[in-house]
């Protein structure tokens, strides 16, 4: 991965030199070029250190050793600009420069021979290995698609609790984030302001909420960020009655009727966009004013077809939502007008996509997985020519996005997962939690269902 690629830039084909020369490098040397323990190891190798050039074999000929060079460039602009004139510097492998000593003059006339019979070949190798990798970039992140617009971001970690925080919203004005957490019991609502390292739980007096793995939004804030909104009981299929609570905290209030869900306001706060969940009917989408009156219907229920967690474009003209047959495994970005009409597919992933953060006017980040199941990364949408491109070059994994009302500020929660086995001693009633033990490897022959095995961890997302 060119140091470009790496941190999500443009790539053109000086991307494929940088691979030729990857490739070309570890043939000659029998190491990678970057080699590290993890990937953000190697990516941070591509970013600032240069390869072990002392591990060329002392017989590579100069004009190889400059075309390494030239290749693996950490400044695209310094790196040849052709594939083409790799050749010319392969027939110059029995040169001399001029005023200097070459090294593979003094080596034996054999071993000069090889090199200039094989290099070729092996160039030809490299370059094959090269233009996969842009052609597996190219797949990801559609040429249409300029710039990534997470380019120059500034990067900080928000929380580093043991345990699990997930399905973060943040303000309209940036100021505050508010996430799910077993910090201190099963689970909590926690509000933090940006900067400040300082963290409040809102809901410590009331029963404990759903973990963060509903596909549906489950709190957010209001339109002028002093309310947070949440349903009656957390988790998805309880979403009775949603409630509005002070951001300082203190006793909610109920809000909307039964069954109204991931609510969003518009840019000026005027407006409010939510979906009504029918288990039988599908969802529906729905317009009413701030205060949830003169509500009007702009998307109809329609069988086993969902519509979820809308949020408004910047300049409140549109509506965009996730929309597909099945939540966890068939869904696309769609947008409408906010005064209702035929929707509009804006994405073809066909995949799980179920959280939407408008940028700018253009601009819409989403969570999703790809189509081969990989995943959930960070995606961003150009919505005028409806191209999507990856952002996220890492292999962290993405549970939830939401951005500030100017799009300056982005929160997002990030998995890192782990599994651990478990082993329970056999017995007719299911075995409790407290007689199962954690074992690195458990003997053959110990189970005897799968259903009496506590499922694996997993280390949960950090906001």
């Amino acid at each position: 991965m060119s140091p470009e690629q790496a941190r999500g830039l443009a790539v053109d084909k000086r991307t494929d030199i940088w691979a030729f020369g990857c490739v070309l490098y570890e043939m000659l040397t029998g190491r990678v070029a970057f080699a590290g323990e993890t990937v953000p190891d190697v990516i941070a190798r591509v970013l600032e250190r240069a390869p072990e050039w002392s591990a060329l074999p002392a017989t590579t000929p100069g004009s190889i050793r400059r075309l390494l060079l030239r290749c693996l460039a950490k400044d695209p602009k310094e790196r040849l600009r052709d594939i083409g004139d790799v050749r010319i510097e392969l027939d110059a492998t029995e040169e001399v420069l001029p005023g200097a000593s070459d090294t593979a003059a003094s080596a034996p006339a054999a071993i000069r021979s090889a090199a200039t019979k094989w290099l070729p070949w092996i160039a030809l190798a490299a370059l094959a290995a090269g233009i996969g990798v842009r052609e597996i970039w190219r797949s990801t992140v559609p040429v249409a698609v300029e710039e990534n617009p997470l380019a120059h971001a500034q990067f900080t970690r928000l929380t580093a609790w043991d345990g699990t925080e997930g399905a973060a919203e943040i303000s309209p004005d940036g100021r505050f984030v508010v996430f799910i957490s077993d910090h201190e019991r099963p689970f909590d609502l926690w509000r933090s302001q940006v900067g400040t390292g300082e963290f409040v739980n809102l809901t410590e007096h009331m029963p404990p909420r759903a973990g963060p793995g509903s596909i549906l939004r489950s709190f957010g804030f209001s339109g002028d960020g002093a309310e947070i909104w949440l349903p009656l009981s957390g988790g998805e299929r309880r979403m009775v009655v949603p409630m509005l609570m002070p951001l300082t905290g203190g006793t909610p209030r109920p809000f909307l009727g039964a069954g109204a869900a991931a609510l969003s306001w518009s840019p000026d706060g005027e407006r409010l966009v939510y979906m009504t969940i029918s288990l039988d009917e599908g969802d529906s989408l729905s317009v009413a004013d701030r205060t949830g009156t003169d509500a009007r219907q702009i998307v109809a229920h329609q069988a086993k077809m969902h519509n979820h967690n809308p949020v408004w474009s910047p300049d409140g003209q549109w509506i965009y939502f996730a929309r597909g047959m099945d939540p966890t495994d068939a869904m696309d970005v769609w947008r409408i007008r906010a005064s209702g009409g035929a929707p509009e597919r804006m994405t073809q992933q066909n995949a799980a996509l179920n959280s939407l953060a408008p940028l700018d006017s253009r601009t819409l980040l989403y969570v999703a997985r790809g189509k081969d199941w990989s995943g959930p990364w960070l995606w961003a949408l150009d919505v005028e020519t409806k191209v999507s491109r990856r952002v996220t070059m890492g292999v962290e994994q993405y549970s939830s996005v939401a951005a500030s009302r100017d799009g300056r500020r982005v929160v997002a929660t990030v998995a890192n997962p782990t599994a651990s086995l478990w082993r329970v001693p056999l017995r007719d009633p299911i075995a409790d939690e407290d007689v199962s033990s954690r074992t690195h490897c458990p003997s053959p022959g110990r189970w005897r269902h799968a259903s009496e095995a506590r499922p694996c961890s997993t280390s949960p997302p950090a906001v």
